[in-house]
């Protein structure tokens, strides 16, 4: 099928961000707080063999479609097809159907910068459940991963096969190490790629709920970071 003309730029990890700004890194009642809310670490992972984390800005390559945002609609027409569509509608009603264009479309922008991201998911079990339901569909989800960035099969993996052999039950995260900056790539990439997150969508993004919610941040202010993150990594 060949390489999707939708490619991220600069999907990041951000060693360099001054996460001070966010108060959230010197605060360790907040790490705490965080790990309470996060998913146990072994969950939900993509096994390609890469190094379990990292947005690396090493192995990105320039997007092909001239360096514009990525919206909603290029992902649709680059990768959902009118079968997929009229499944998918089927599949989650009674949701309607601008509700499941929102949840694929967040599946997808997560598939598509998930090479760089071979960790813990981080958008909610609202999308997975999209992607579980993509996956039934063998054909089409083999297509799907043949057109994305990384034009090689995405694998999924769950908590309870992952928790195997690790001496970890599914849902005990109490020996969770946060990576405030692991934690805040997906987000930052978003933002860069795909523009602010809009009140429809973050919901289903896991740590920029926490983050609004702990830090009591809202949507403008979450996005003004994020985009000061954005332009940040661009100076590096």
């Amino acid at each position: 099928m060949g390489h999707s003309l939708i490619h991220c730029q600069g999907s990041v990890y951000a060693p360099g961000v001054d996460f001070n700004e966010w108060g959230c890194v010197s605060s360790r009642p907040f790490r705490r707080r965080i790990k309470a809310r996060l998913p146990p670490a072994s969950a939900f992972a993509i096994s390609e063999g890469r190094e379990p984390y990292g947005w690396r800005a090493d192995i990105l390559s320039a997007p092909t479609n001239g360096g514009m945002m990525i919206t909603d609609q290029h992902l649709r027409d680059a990768y959902l097809t009118p079968q997929m569509k009229h499944y998918f509608d089927r599949k989650l009603a009674p949701l309607s159907s601008d509700e499941v264009d929102i949840r694929i479309d967040e599946l997808l922008k997560y598939l598509n910068m998930a090479e760089h991201h071979p960790g813990d998911l981080p958008v909610s079990s609202e999308i997975d459940e999209v992607w579980h339901y993509w996956i039934l569909e063998t054909r089409e989800y083999a297509q799907l991963c043949s057109k994305l960035r990384q034009g090689a099969f995405l694998h999924h993996t769950s908590t309870v096969y992952s928790e195997y052999g690790t001496g970890s039950a599914a849902g005990n995260d109490g020996d969770r190490k946060v990576n405030l900056e692991r934690e805040l790539g997906p987000l930052i990439s978003y933002v860069k790629n795909y523009g602010r997150f809009g009140p429809s969508r973050v919901k289903y993004w896991t740590f920029a709920t926490i983050l609004m919610d702990l830090k009591k941040f809202s949507l403008e202010q979450l996005n003004d970071r994020l985009e000061a993150a954005v332009r940040f990594t661009e100076r590096m």
